[in-house]
């Protein structure tokens, strides 16, 4: 196996250990420790909602700061005399505002969503 496949193989892997534990931990919790059914679901639908909540801010804000840094670069770069095409800026500048759209966008959507549908009690 080459080096560039082991890293995606490490989270493979990690995701099955994860999925495990998390699936004996529900039989425990059936067996052993007799929650009810009800309860597991909220901690599973509260554990996905915060999955949600950690990608959500994570994801889209790490693409739209390195796609800033690109173009911030490419300035630099264009400074400096090194010859940097303007379809390349063009392109680094759309993707950083579209990003940012897209963070922005995310946010307000699940806001939106959340308000719509509050907590019961």
């Amino acid at each position: 196996m080459s080096d560039a496949n082991k890293p995606g193989t490490v989270r493979w892997v990690a995701a099955a250990v994860v999925g495990t534990g998390a699936a004996l931990l529900l039989a425990w919790l059936d067996r052993v420790a007799v929650v009810p059914w009800r309860t597991v679901l909220s901690i599973g639908v509260g554990a996905v909602a915060l999955i949600w909540l950690i990608v959500l801010v994570a994801v889209p804000w790490n693409l739209y700061f390195a796609a800033r840094g690109v173009v911030a670069q490419m300035a630099v770069s264009r400074e400096r005399g090194i010859g940097v095409r303007d379809e390349d800026r063009v392109g680094a500048g759309t993707i950083a505002r579209r990003m940012l759209r897209f963070a922005l966008g995310g946010h307000l959507a699940t806001a939106a969503a959340g308000r719509r549908h509050p907590g019961r009690p």
